[in-house]
């Protein structure tokens, strides 16, 4: 009693006030209908409804999903509510582990043949532990993976299986080989086509030809340069790829070809050659495309005639 005058009064702190009204949160009235402010805080994930903290996770389930690594299944969020997974597992190899939330390579699955480290038999695979699937390692010495096109080599397809370049028999026009396959004289396969090879040295290919100077051409056709064994002042005759003394002479009538007579010896004499050509040591006349601007010195229509002109034929030196 105040001045003559009945007046309420509680007692209780703010904390006490709440207890007794089982308030979490927010504010109550007390006994006195005066607005107390209780003490307790929400986790942050909570919302104070009615004074009491009440669990509310925002978050969508994939939200939920991916912040616990969670790649199939069901899990619970920060409210002890389901959520739902997407499902990212490979339909073809793995299922689900409802325990971890994880895809695993699934042997219950008709074709599918897990690995571990060091399970793969195949010289070109490892094993990929994070799927337990055997797979075409670039990273392995010589091994090149292929996908479908992948293949340059006209003559090769990509088998899918192995992710290796094949020589494929089934492609218009090839006709692949192996060790032994190749019938033909000086024949070896490479790279899965037979292809002449001659086997001997430059120097077994010359002395086979009986050459001493110049070039001769091997068993495939194509020329290979012999050593010069041309001593002294001695000429390579290249018609014959023998050494020759040079001739002598007292007028050019002592000389042979393109030849002529200058000091007592048989010279070369460019002038004696038509067009583009240029006389040798043995006094013959060859197409020198030297003597050309951009193209090419070559026989001519009338015999023993050079011209410049360009054509597949052509004679480069």
């Amino acid at each position: 009693c105040e001045d003559n005058l009945c007046s309420c009064e509680d007692p209780r702190d703010d904390a006490t006030v709440c207890d007794d009204a089982d308030a979490e949160c927010g504010e109550v009235l007390d006994n006195c209908e005066v607005e107390r402010t209780c003490p307790g805080v929400c986790e942050p994930f909570q919302d104070c409804e009615d004074n009491l903290c009440v669990c509310e996770d925002d978050r969508l389930d994939q939200e939920v999903c991916d912040a616990l690594g969670a790649q199939c299944g069901t899990v619970v969020d920060l409210c002890n509510d389901e959520r739902t997974c997407a499902d990212t597992c490979d339909a073809a190899s793995e299922s689900c582990d409802l325990g971890t939330n994880q895809c695993v390579c699934d042997t219950g699955l008709a074709g599918v043949e897990c690995c571990g480290a060091g399970d793969c038999t195949d010289p070109s695979e490892s094993c990929d532990l994070g799927t337990n699937q055997c797979f075409c390692d670039t990273g392995l010495t010589g091994v090149d993976c292929c996908g479908d096109g992948d293949c340059t080599d006209p003559s090769e397809s990509c088998n899918l299986g192995t992710n290796q370049c094949f020589c494929d028999t089934g492609l218009a026009g090839v006709d692949c080989c192996g060790a032994g396959d190749c019938t033909e004289d000086n024949q070896v396969c490479d790279n899965n086509e037979c292809v002449c090879e001659d086997s001997r040295s430059v120097g077994d290919i010359c002395g086979d030809a009986g050459a001493e100077c110049g070039s001769v051409q091997d068993l495939c056709g194509d020329f290979v340069t012999c050593a010069n064994t041309c001593t002294g002042e001695q000429i390579c005759n290249l018609m014959t790829n023998q050494c020759e003394d040079p001739p002598g002479c007292t007028d050019d009538s002592d000389c042979s070809g393109c030849l002529v007579c200058d000091g007592g010896s048989c010279e070369p004499d460019n002038d004696q050659c038509s067009g583009c050509g240029s006389c040798d040591a043995a006094g013959d006349c060859f197409a020198d495309s030297s003597n050309c601007a951009d193209i090419c010195c070559d026989l001519g229509l009338i015999p023993e005639t050079f011209e410049c002109q360009p054509g597949p034929g052509c004679i480069l030196l």
